[in-house]
C-alpha cells in the first residue's frame, strides 16, 4: 500500500499541534476521519490515533477509538488502547466513562473463548482496562 508523503506530513503536522495543545475540534475531526479510513496505510492511521492522545475525550472520540478494537490491524487496536489509557489519565472527569466502556467491550466475550480471531480487540481492551484499574482481585475459595 502506498503511504504517500502527504499523509505523513499531515500526521506530523497534527502531532506538532498536539504537543502545542492546539487540537481544535476541526483538527480532531480530520484526525478521526483519517483514523477510520481503511484505505489509508495502517502506520499512518496508528500515528493519527497516537496524536488523539492530546484531544478532549468527547463521546465521539471515545466511540471511534473503541470501534478500532474491531480493526484487523493489531497495531491500530493497540494504539487505540494506549490512547484511551492516556485520555483517561489526562482527563479524570472522563476516566469512569472510559473504564465503563472498556469493561463493556471486555464483557462481550466469555473467559472460555480462547479463539482471539473471533474477538479482535478484546485483548487490547482488557490490557487498557487493567492498566487503568489494576489487576482484579482473586476469587474467593
Amino acid at each position: 500500500m502506498d503511504v504517500g508523503v502527504g499523509w505523513w506530513v499531515r500526521v506530523e503536522a497534527v502531532r506538532a499541534l498536539a504537543v502545542g495543545g492546539s487540537l481544535t475540534p476541526v483538527v480532531v475531526e480530520a484526525l478521526t476521519s483519517l483514523v477510520m479510513d481503511a484505505g489509508v496505510d495502517p502506520s499512518v492511521r496508528a500515528g493519527a490515533v497516537d496524536a488523539l492522545r492530546q484531544a478532549s475525550p468527547t463521546e465521539d472520540v471515545i466511540a471511534r477509538l473503541v470501534s478500532l478494537f474491531a480493526d484487523e490491524e493489531q497495531r491500530l487496536r493497540a494504539a487505540a488502547g494506549r490512547t484511551l489509557i492516556a485520555l483517561a489519565r489526562r482527563h479524570s472527569a472522563s476516566a469512569d466513562s472510559i473504564v465503563a466502556t472498556l469493561a463493556a467491550v471486555c464483557s462481550q466475550f466469555s473467559g472460555h473463548d480462547q479463539d482471539t480471531k473471533d474477538r479482535p480487540g478484546v485483548d487490547e481492551a482488557y490490557h487498557a482496562l487493567r492498566s487503568l484499574v489494576g489487576d482484579p482481585a482473586p476469587a474467593l475459595p
